[in-house]
């Protein structure tokens, strides 16, 4: 605009200077420029009008999806709960089906346990039963045997003592006759009875120690008993034999 009037007083002065403008044309010149003013700003208002009117439009339209987004989010939302309620629910079966089966499970292996305890229980009392009478069979052949050990070791004793008191009859003897003996046969037979006291002695403490030896050494007990019995035997043959 401010060119347009520079424009123009550039040509009245231009007109003037030459005496070819007037008054008149300078008027017309600025009614021309003001309407074109008006025209303009005719169309400056027109085409704000236009962008409010648009602006408004835009403004419904956004608001027309914000109702539907919202009325889309409310939708969604509603569905959202209601599949959300029906996995609940069928969660929830699921859940009292898994409950049930484990409880069902559970009765069925304390149900097993019954029976596998009273089976055991069964085999258990077999087991005594077997063992107990084992162990009186057992105990019976250990009574048997001690009771046999127990006869041997008394036929041993018996035998010794009855072979003992043989002995001591016969040592006897052999002194009551040796009184009547010269010196000489009396000093020989006592020679010879010298060891008996010992002999008879170590005899009597091998016949004591019997209740004492193992079962398993009586036979090399028996023997030892026989070889002093032995040895005291030929002592008394010896002094016998020197009257």
């Amino acid at each position: 605009m401010k060119q347009t009037r520079v424009a123009l007083f550039a040509l009245a002065v231009s007109g003037s200077m030459v005496g070819c403008s007037s008054a008149q044309q300078l008027e017309s010149a600025e009614q021309q420029q003001s309407e074109h003013e008006q025209q303009a700003a005719k169309e400056r208002a027109a085409l704000e009008a236009k962008q409010r009117e648009k602006q408004q439009e835009l403004s419904q339209e956004l608001g027309d999806q914000q109702r539907d987004l919202g009325k889309d989010e409310a939708e969604a939302t509603e569905k959202m709960g209601r599949t959300t309620e029906k996995a609940v629910g069928k969660l929830d079966e699921e859940q009292a089906d898994i409950d049930q089966e484990r409880a069902e499970v559970a009765q069925e292996r304390a149900r097993e346990r019954s029976e596998l305890g009273g089976e055991q229980a069964k085999q258990r009392a077999k087991q005594n039963e077997k063992i107990n009478e084992q162990a009186s069979e057992d105990q019976q052949r250990v009574t048997e045997a001690e009771a046999k050990v127990g006869e041997k070791r008394a036929e041993i004793t018996q035998d010794a003592q009855k072979e003992l008191g043989e002995l001591d009859q016969r040592e006897r003897a052999v002194r009551a006759k040796a009184t009547s003996a010269d010196a000489k046969t009396q000093g020989e037979v006592d020679v010879a009875l010298s060891q008996v006291p010992a002999q008879r002695a170590a005899v009597e403490r091998d016949i004591d120690a019997l209740e004492t030896v193992r079962a398993e050494n009586l036979n090399r007990a028996k023997s030892d008993i026989k070889k002093r019995l032995s040895a005291l035997d030929k002592s008394i043959d010896k002094a016998e034999s020197d009257l």
